[in-house]
Parts: structure tokens; sequence; C-alpha cells
């Protein structure tokens, strides 16, 4: 049997124990002995060669921080001029937090190896890079840890690669809410024109159709048309304001999300056949209006389906916080949606739930089983300030 072993300093050695029993067996076995210890002597070699030659780097270091050994790619990475300066050196000085390889040495001693530790390290000439770390721990016989032995890479490019990708999506969120937020604000700029002007201009005709009403009694036909008219204008008033509302609610902007989502739920109740209700908690001063825009429209969006397409019978919206989230909750008891539908990219009104949430790092969740109503839950995770009031129910 062909023995390798390595002393504390990360020599290899043979194992002279099996060599003197072999010399104290005579000369018969002077030739295996002979074979033996080149063998282990090829092996050694093998072993420096794939060592020093790998593209990744190798190391092995000591409990208390020495480097016993560390191939020529690692004393490259590291960028230091040559091997004993590489090893004169303490392992803790290349790491930029030391409490980083203080976690590192506790996995090891506590697991026996550690995959993929991403740490940052600092190099020869100061330049800080990432790399991640393999490693295991090398034990004697009484289970006493002798040194640590692993492979260490390189990843400063996929790091810079992964912060630009970060900083590339945090635009392009930011982008998206400026957006919104400029949608948001058109539409109420629309609202408010449509109340103001065109409610007004209509106010004016409906109070002069009532004068010729008033003052046209003969002929009978223009007074007909007159109170036609006036009833034509009140259906035209009517739509103006529905329009307004739902192109920007003024209680979202005066009272916040919790009364335009009670508002909503009754506007629903009271034009449908479906009972709706609403168990909204008063947050109205705690959430900021981005993420208060981004909860109505959910809602509306949401309920908008269920009277379109679910042929419920009931529905309820519920608004809670937790420690660092608010849970928005929709609910049918309708027919469901069918599965390729859920999927489907083309359905543009879960489609821009899904975004609203996802452009507040949030995320929505639709479950729907045929027969069995829907559930829409998004989840808005923020720090949220105290509570003053719980949960107020309609419905």
């Amino acid at each position: 049997m062909v023995v390798v072993t390595m002393e504390s300093n990360g020599r290899t050695i043979t194992n002279r124990g099996i060599q003197a029993e072999l010399r104290g067996r005579g000369s018969g076995t002077t030739a295996t002995a002979g074979r033996i210890e080149e063998e282990l002597l090829q092996a050694e070699r093998r072993y420096r060669s794939l060592f020093d030659h790998v593209p990744v780097g190798l190391y092995r270091t000591t409990p208390d921080g020495r480097i016993l050994d560390a191939n020529p790619a690692l004393i490259q990475m590291f960028g230091y001029p040559d091997r004993e300066s590489f090893l004169a050196e303490g392992v803790a000085d290349f790491y930029v937090d030391p409490e980083e390889r203080k976690r590192g040495q506790e996995i090891l001693e506590r697991e026996g190896v550690m995959r993929n530790f991403e740490v940052r390290c600092r190099c020869y000439d100061g330049t800080i890079i990432w790399v991640k770390d393999s490693a295991r721990a090398v034990r004697d016989d009484s289970g006493r840890v002798i040194y640590y032995e692993g492979v260490t890479e390189d990843i400063t490019e996929r790091k810079r690669a992964e912060e630009q990708m970060k900083r590339a999506t945090e635009a392009q969120r930011s982008l998206a809410l400026k957006v919104l937020d400029a949608q948001e604000q058109e539409r109420l700029h629309i609202a408010r024109e449509l109340h103001d002007a065109l409610g007004q201009l209509l106010t004016a005709l409906k109070m002069e159709g009532e004068w010729i009403a008033h003052h046209a009694d003969d002929p009978p036909e223009v007074r007909r048309i007159a109170e036609d008219l006036c009833t034509h204008l009140d259906e035209a008033m009517t739509l103006v304001k529905r329009i307004s509302y739902g192109l920007r609610p003024s209680v979202l902007d005066d009272l916040g999300i919790g009364p335009a989502l009670e508002a909503l739920v009754a506007e629903m109740d009271r034009r449908s056949a479906i009972r709706c209700e609403a168990a909204i908690e008063d947050l109205s001063e705690r959430i900021p209006p981005e993420t208060a825009t981004v909860l109505y429209r959910i809602a509306q969006e949401a309920l908008t389906n269920v009277l379109r397409h679910s042929q419920a019978r009931r529905a309820c919206v519920s608004l809670v916080a937790r420690a660092r989230e608010v849970i928005l909750k929709i609910e049918d008891d309708g027919c469901g949606i069918p599965e390729e539908r859920l999927e489907d990219p083309t359905s543009l009104g879960l489609a821009s739930m899904r975004e609203r949430a996802h452009l507040l790092e949030g995320e929505l969740v639709i479950a729907s089983r045929a027969g069995q109503g829907t559930t829409v839950t998004a989840r808005i995770s923020f720090e949220l300030p105290p509570a003053r009031f719980g949960p107020r129910r309609l419905g």
C-alpha cells in the first residue's frame, strides 16, 4: 500500500514507518522497497505539479493564521511578487473585515467543511477584491484541527457585474415609478378638469334647460325637449363624476388608503349584485403616497376582474400591517381564473398588478381554483411606524 502524508508545514513526505518495515524484512524486499519509494516520489511530483499549475488558488493554513503553503495562482491573484513574501503574511491580514475570517473559521470548526464563502480581501497593493472560498479542516487522530486546506477563486468581475445589474435594475425601477407617478399626476389633472371645468359647464347647461322647461308653456313640444335635455345632462354629470373618480379618487389624496379602499368597496357593493365587504386597518398616515397608490390600483384592478369575470356572490378586501410589511387581500367566491390565464403574459390586468407590486420590491400572489374563487395577495415590505388604530370592518 502506498501512503502519502503531509507534515504540519505542508511538505509532502513518505511514510518512513513502512520503509523501515520493508528494510527489516531483509534483502528480499529491497527491490519492493525501492519500487514503493519511487512510486511515492512520483506521487509527490504529480501532486506538486497539480498544485502548482491548477488555475485556481490553493492554500494550506493553520488555525492560528499562519500560511503553510500556497500555489502560484493564489500568489498571483493577490499580486505578491514572490512566494516567500506571501507566506510571510498572516491570514487575517488579507481580510477587509476580520470578523469574516472568524465567521469562516467557525464554520470550519463546527462543520468541517466550508463551501462558497464569499468575502472581500485586500491585495498586496491595497486593491480590494472579492473571492469565493471553499475549504476543509484536516484533523489529527485526536480530532484536533491541524490545518485548513482550500480553494480560492477571484469573483471580483462577477460581483462587479452583479452590482452593475443591481444599479441598472434600480434605475429601471426608479424610472418606472416616476412614469407611474407622472401617469397618476396626469390622471389627477384630467379628473379635476372633468370635475371642475366640464362639471361646471354641464351644471350651467342644466340650469338653462330647467329655465327653458319652466318658461316654455307653448308649444308643449319645447317643454318636453327641455325636460329631456335636463335628463340627459343629469346622466352626463353622473358619468363625468364616475370617470373623474375612476381616474383619481380625491379621497385617496385627501384621506388616504383606508377610506379610499372603503369607498371603492362601497361603490362596488352599490353598483353590483356582489355583496362586498372591507376589513381595513387604519394605515393612512403610515403608508407613503406611492405605496398607497400602488395598493389602491391593485385593489381596483382586482375588483374590476371580480365584477367582470368571476360570477361571484361575495367579495372581501382586507388591508393589514405586520412588523415590516403591509398586506392587501382581495378574495371572492366566484368561478376562479383558469390556470392558463394566470400565466398568460397577454393578460394585461394580472400583469399590471404584478408589475406594480414588483416596482415597490413587493410580491403579488394569485391563488385560484375552478369553482372555489380567487384570492389576490399583495405584500409590500417597509418599516411601519407604530399603529394608533386597529382594523375597521365595512359591509
